[in-house]
């Protein structure tokens, strides 16, 4: 069955950048969650989606949201993004497509579609899913979402 609007966030727990354990549903105790993915950190698209999230983090942190970026690169290539473009929020390395694959993400050929998804503080449940968006419109999207 297909991750829908209204679908509680995974159950899951992922490492970030720096191989530490991250707990979803932990987050959305105290925060929303905002979560993107995209195809391949450090490529042109990725960049600019990971800075406009970047860029606008004082206001999203503003209006209680966390960020989470999400892709299938290692953890060292996700600390590489990280450090190059001094994102001040984690990036998650989802080596088998685990989160991915359950927020309705991965291509038929195996690859990701960029994605974000909006999550409510304490119910985590999903308040907004766009799949295969634009670098730029993703970031617009939940600004003009979640800073209303």
């Amino acid at each position: 069955m297909e991750f829908q609007v209204g679908d509680c966030i995974p159950d899951l727990v992922l490492l970030n950048e720096d191989e530490q354990e991250v707990f979803l549903r932990k987050i959305i105790q105290d925060k929303g969650l905002i979560i993107f993915a995209y195809p391949k950190a450090n490529t042109p698209g990725c960049t600019k989606q990971g800075c406009g999230f970047r860029d606008n983090y004082p206001k999203l942190m503003e209006a209680n949201y966390e960020v989470l970026g999400v892709s299938y690169d290692s953890c060292r290539a996700q600390k590489n993004f990280k450090t190059k473009q001094n994102f001040p929020f984690h990036l998650l390395s989802d080596r088998e497509g685990t989160l991915i694959q359950a927020l309705g993400a991965r291509k038929p050929d195996g690859k990701l579609f960029r994605s974000h998804w909006v999550f409510e503080r304490g119910t985590g449940k999903c308040l907004k899913k766009c799949i295969g968006v634009k670098p730029l419109e993703s970031v617009e999207d939940v600004i003009s979402l979640v800073t209303k």
